[in-house]
């Protein structure tokens, strides 16, 4: 296989699983929002957890993180968890 194709079949892959099987992009964001749900409920009850996930967090640059969740924004979650649960321990 030429470079020049190898280039192009690498960029082309993943566009054309998007566009003929759209809900793995979704299923990444669906994985992301399991991780963050889990790790928040180990901090607060269901009802606070929501509001967490739903409400604007200053850890998050005034953000929601159910926004950050949409953008696939991993690594930002889980520093704002990580420091949530700091708080909520020390």
């Amino acid at each position: 296989m030429s470079r020049t194709r190898a280039f192009r079949t690498r960029l082309e892959l993943p566009l054309a699983r998007e566009r003929l099987f759209p809900f793995f992009a979704d299923a990444e964001k669906v994985e992301l929002l399991e991780l963050v749900w889990s790790n928040v409920l180990r901090l607060y009850e269901r009802e606070a957890a929501l509001a967490w996930l739903f409400g604007v967090n200053p850890l998050l640059g005034d953000r929601r993180p159910i926004d950050l969740v949409r953008a696939g924004r991993t690594e930002e979650l889980m520093r704002a968890i990580r420091a949530e649960r700091a708080d909520t321990f020390a």
